[in-house]
């Protein structure tokens, strides 16, 4: 049975059990896997036929949903039931919440199978590169796949998309050692549109391998410092999907209770600072066409010069509030580069952090996040100073964006986003 054969069937199954109107999500995907442990390849695997789809009924306007990893028809029933019965518990709501109007389209071409010689040459490559450049690093693991997708929407109201996407993703899990001294843990994740390019030469890899080696002998901070926080384009990333889920999210926006819930076209960050979400931007390795909700999606303004101009409300969500409904669905972040370059942020900083990576809880309506910072450095009077063992961070995501400093004329591309440095200050460290 071909994939969107399924994705019919599963359709005409909720609609066979009493469904009035529907939507399934079938993504279709084989992996190719290979994974080298302590510096050598062990592994190579294909993983084939990965399933998932994701079914959504209205019975009486009460939704029921359920998501499935198998393209079992059998089962595909049972779900079918399971939707009609978890919607038995629901509200009635006639919100409206997926597209209405009917469209085909279809994005991209089946992906054919990986040069799986080149796929093994870079990761040699890699790991050869990484025993003479950084003798004092231990690459722990890497994992290096190539996944092609076949993702199809269907609904009742008669959308139709079909995407194709192919992507390499790489996962380094690595740490710099001295004598019988090992430094904590530290991974870095990307993704890939081809092979052209050394993996030593992507991103931050070589940057944050170099760090680790610095890694090992760590110092705290003798006292609680307010001051400045450099954040690098890898944690910048967390931050940003911590402050949409926060304040731009669905489920922030449709309680009603989001900072910016009446923010549009009010200042909500510093002059020089613009965000844009852009799923369909060719420099990324791969994309996104659709939203969850049945619209093709397009590349959105989230904040500029400051503005904020958009946000990520979906369908459900705009018919409630009124707010203008996404045209992304979200992540591939994009800010523009700044001024400044990264020495010159280092160098106006007297008494700061540059943090790499966060671990902490996820910020509630307030914007309030604290947490620890990992594979970081102090930074005083201008250099980048001791290694830091694990600071306390605290912050406002609002006072984040107002309080920006600078930002750099580095950008880092990691395959689902280009970000650059930026500088932010009056932040606690602990």
């Amino acid at each position: 049975m071909k994939n969107f054969e399924i994705v019919n069937y599963a359709l005409d199954s909720l609609k066979n059990k009493g469904a009035q109107k529907a939507q399934c999500i079938g993504t279709f995907s084989t992996t190719w896997e290979l994974t080298a442990l302590s510096g050598n390849i062990e592994l190579l695997r294909t993983i084939n036929d990965e399933t998932s789809i994701d079914m959504k009924g209205y019975f009486d306007n009460k939704m029921g949903g359920i998501s499935i990893s198998t393209s079992d028809l059998s089962v595909i029933d049972e779900a079918a039931q399971s939707c009609l019965d978890n919607s038995k518990g629901a509200k009635a709501d006639e919100t409206p919440a997926m597209n209405e109007e009917a469209v085909v389209k279809v994005f991209g071409t089946p992906a054919k199978e990986p040069d799986l010689e080149k796929l093994i040459f870079r990761t040699n490559e890699f790991l050869d590169k990484a025993r003479e450049m950084y003798p004092n690093v231990l690459i722990r693991q890497m994992i290096v796949l190539y996944t092609v997708e076949e993702s199809i929407y269907k609904n009742t109201f008669g959308v139709d998309i079909t995407e194709y996407e192919d992507v390499y993703s790489v996962n380094i899990m690595f740490s710099g050692f001295d004598g019988d001294l090992n430094s904590s843990f530290n991974t870095y994740a990307f993704a890939l549109k081809d092979l052209e390019t050394p993996i030593m030469d992507v991103a931050l890899v070589s940057k944050r391998l170099a760090e680790a080696e610095k890694m090992v002998h760590t110092h705290k901070y003798p006292e609680k410092v307010v001051g400045a926080m450099i954040v690098t384009p890898h944690c910048l990333k967390d931050f940003l999907g911590q402050l949409m889920n926060a304040y731009a999210s669905p489920n922030a926006l449709v309680g009603g209770g989001s900072k910016w819930q009446n923010a549009l076209d009010t200042k909500v960050a510093c002059d020089n600072f613009s965000l844009y979400s852009k799923p369909l931007d060719e420099n990324m390795a791969y994309n996104n066409h659709y939203t969850s909700d049945g619209f093709i999606a397009e590349n959105q303004a989230i904040i500029e010069n400051g503005v904020l101009k958009g946000m990520f409300a979906d369908h459900y969500t705009a018919a409630k509030t009124g707010l203008p409904r996404r045209k992304s669905g979200g992540r591939f972040f994009v800010i523009p580069k700044g001024d400044k370059t990264l020495d010159e942020m280092i160098a106006s900083v007297e008494d700061g952090i540059i943090i790499n990576r966060f671990s902490g809880g996820h910020a509630g309506a307030s914007g309030d996040l604290s947490g620890i910072s990992k594979n970081s450095f102090y930074i005083k009077n201008g250099k980048l100073d001791e290694a830091a063992r694990e600071t306390m961070i605290s912050v406002n995501l609002s006072d984040l964006l107002m309080n920006i400093d600078a930002i750099s004329v580095e950008t880092v591309n990691d395959g689902s986003s280009d970000l650059p440095y930026i500088a932010v200050k009056n932040v606690t460290i602990l």
